[in-house]
């Protein structure tokens, strides 16, 4: 599995490879929210990305992915494999930020 390739998410959370242009038209209009929190004044984002780059011995899994917006924890990045890894790593990520505020 060589190059670059794109996937959807489907309503039932199942991942389908597609061509860029179907990829394209389903980042502007599909559901691609996993989850998202506000831990104070921090809010975390858990989003479908829907990219698997594989070039030699790199592979880069941008499937899903967790962001924080905020704070000293500002931009921290986390990426997974698939839905239930996103949704237990977003929860991961929201806990860890509530003990560092309190």
């Amino acid at each position: 599995m060589k190059g670059i390739h794109h996937f959807v998410l489907e309503p039932d959370h199942t991942i389908r490879e597609v061509d860029s242009d179907e990829w394209a038209v389903f980042l502007e209009n599909g559901d691609r929210q996993v989850a998202r929190d506000k831990v104070g004044r921090v809010e975390v984002s858990t989003v479908f990305i829907g990219l698997l780059l594989h070039i030699g011995e790199y592979e880069h899994n941008e499937l899903f992915e967790t962001k924080v917006f905020g704070g000293e924890h500002d931009g921290l990045t986390r990426r997974y494999k698939t839905w239930d890894a996103a949704v237990r790593g977003h929860e991961e990520v929201v806990k860890e930020l509530r003990k560092a505020i309190v």
